[in-house]
């Protein structure tokens, strides 16, 4: 409690009294008046005064009120703050600052604030190198109002111990529903739409846990590919997704540290039309920690999550058609216009549908459905029909008349006899009607995970020769 005095104590009223606290950054609420001459309040703790009346300030217990106050949590590289009302935040150091600023008020000066920003510096907490940051359970998404639990499909509050720099841009309504949102859905892909939703509710999960993370969409345009991808990008929230298109993969060295905690890599329009090497997608969605180069910087091994979302318009050529991109690949083709669509389903006053509006209910399906294929389990648990696995085997061998003669004319067979390169080579281009060389040969059969022997000394016959497959015998006898 403190009290305000001039030198007549009679000459001072009430309104001088408030400005002169206001002066001193004194909240006046609450504020109790003592006759016409005085007033109290409970002052702060790291503010005294001497007999003369001098101002002192103690930047310790100012620095502790302040980390009392706010929770400082501090990383190699980054400052986060924890809010009850938003969960964590990152904060600048300006920021920190400004929130040290407002708090002195008048009693602020540049001296006071560097004692302050050191003591807090030399106090604040700070994480281990050896401990993420972001130690979410699997089963909480932050959303805007609470972590939603997918497993029980219920909301908690925000809680301290779990630090995230990531929040999904929805808030959690369990009796949402999304009805103009399903009708879109069951025009363009009416058998996939289960799908669809498993796909996109896949995206949310902060693994990997099943192969098919490689989505394809496929079509010419007006045919919904961009509404479908609009939603989850936004569900998704800021700073979440990336959008590097596939060719990227092959061409750009910094491209898997892009998608460092990133949840998709959805591209709506991807301009690729050659998928020549899968190999950094392949490892990006295989479980495992890759390899991945920094600018300016050396490589960095990092895990990711981020499953792959591309649309297009043609069908690009992929000589990758290996056991590992059959199994992360997953094509969905779309054939419906979707002009006649909309029109009809515009309502009084619209002028386009924004289906964001149904953002919660949309969640909801999305979270429905990642329960349903995690409860599933199992090597492929999504809902993938008979005409999206027959549009990937047709895009994969399509394009790719050596895959397509393996497919066709030649089994797995470990115990097999080898077969020279050149026999093989005649016996496909024969076959496919094709003209492939040795060398174009032995990297096709490269990508099919086909070994291909240096030459070597077989039954008396030096040659490179290809192992593990079994021609069949009638082809081997026509061809030969």
């Amino acid at each position: 409690e403190y009290r305000l005095k001039t030198m007549s104590p009679n000459s001072i009223n009430l309104g001088a009294s408030i400005n002169i606290l206001k002066a001193h950054g004194i909240d006046t609420a609450g504020v109790v008046y003592k006759n016409d001459a005085a007033v109290t309040q409970t002052k702060p703790k790291w503010i005294t005064y001497g007999e003369n009346g001098q101002v002192k300030f103690n930047h310790i217990l100012f620095s502790e009120e302040v980390l009392e106050e706010n929770i400082f949590i501090q990383t190699d590289d980054s400052m986060y703050q924890f809010k009850e009302c938003s969960s964590w935040e990152e904060i600048s150091k300006k920021n920190i600052n400004a929130l040290i600023g407002k708090k002195m008020g008048c009693f602020h000066s540049v001296k006071r604030m560097r004692e302050v920003e050191s003591y807090i510096t030399a106090h604040i907490k700070i994480l281990p190198k050896n401990k993420p940051f972001n130690n979410l359970p699997l089963n909480l998404i932050p959303v805007q109002n609470g972590l939603y639990d997918w497993e029980k499909d219920e909301l908690q509050s925000f809680q301290e111990q779990y630090r995230h720099n990531w929040k999904a841009n929805v808030v959690y309504d369990k009796n949402a529903m999304a009805p103009r949102w399903e009708r879109f859905i069951k025009y363009i892909a009416p058998d996939e739409a289960d799908y669809i939703h498993e796909m996109f509710g896949y995206c949310f999960l902060r693994d990997i846990p099943f192969a098919e993370a490689i989505l394809i969409i496929l079509g010419d345009g007006e045919n919904g590919k961009s509404t479908l991808l609009e939603l989850p990008v936004t569900l998704l929230g800021e700073g979440s997704t990336n959008s590097e298109q596939l060719q990227e993969f092959s061409e750009n060295k910094f491209a898997l540290i892009e998608i460092e905690g990133k949840h998709a890599n959805i591209v709506g329009d991807d301009k690729t039309d050659s998928m020549k090497d899968l190999s950094k997608i392949k490892a990006a969605t295989g479980r495992d920690q890759v390899s991945a180069q920094q600018k300016h910087k050396g490589n960095k091994n990092v895990k990711l999550h981020a499953k792959f979302i591309h649309a297009m318009n043609s069908d690009p050529y992929v000589s990758d058609t290996s056991s590992g991109a059959k199994r992360r690949i997953v094509v969905l083709r779309l054939t419906k216009p979707v002009g006649d669509f909309f029109k009809n389903e515009l309502q009084d006053g619209e002028t386009w549908i924004d289906y964001k509006k149904e953002s919660s209910g949309i969640f909801n399906l999305y979270m429905k459905s990642l329960r349903r294929i995690m409860n599933k389990g199992g090597k492929s648990p999504f809902s993938i029909t008979e005409r999206m696995a027959e549009d990937k085997l047709e895009w994969l061998y399509g394009n790719n008349k050596v895959a397509q003669f393996v497919e066709e004319y030649c089994t797995p067979d470990d115990g097999a006899a080898p077969v020279r390169l050149p026999t093989f080579v005649r016996l496909c281009n024969t076959a496919m009607n094709t003209s492939y060389k040795e060398r174009k040969m032995k990297e096709e059969l490269g990508r099919l995970g086909i070994e291909v022997t240096k030459p070597k000394m077989i039954n008396g016959v030096r040659g490179a020769w290809v192992v593990g497959v079994q021609i069949l015998p009638l082809i081997s006898h026509d061809f030969v």
